[in-house]
């Protein structure tokens, strides 16, 4: 009894921290993590092993960029238009691999 008490606890504690992770990498402008999250999607799917290295790279350079401007009350209100202009970017880019956004 105890020990799958402990093991729920320990899942739950997964859960959890899977959970908080995922927001600590959100900008917190829908937009754009809707774009990340399908753009990581395509990448982990769709692009070549060889070449994921780099792509993921630029995506978290991406979303550093747009976080540090997310902060900024300034140009926050930028955002969504910008991450959806570079959505249709992207959509045009990676559609010949099947990625949808």
């Amino acid at each position: 009894m105890i020990s799958r008490l402990v093991f729920g606890l320990a899942a739950g504690l997964l859960v959890f921290s899977n959970v908080n992770a995922r927001a600590a990498d959100e900008v917190g402008v829908p937009e754009c993590d809707r774009f990340i999250a399908a753009y990581e999607t395509c990448v982990n799917t769709r692009v070549p092993a060889e070449q994921r290295p780099t792509v993921t790279q630029s995506i978290t350079q991406m979303r550093a960029q747009w976080k540090q401007l997310a902060g900024n009350p300034q140009t926050r209100a930028t955002l969504p238009q910008m991450c959806t202009q570079v959505t249709e970017q992207v959509k045009q880019s990676m559609g010949p691999m099947g990625c949808t956004f």
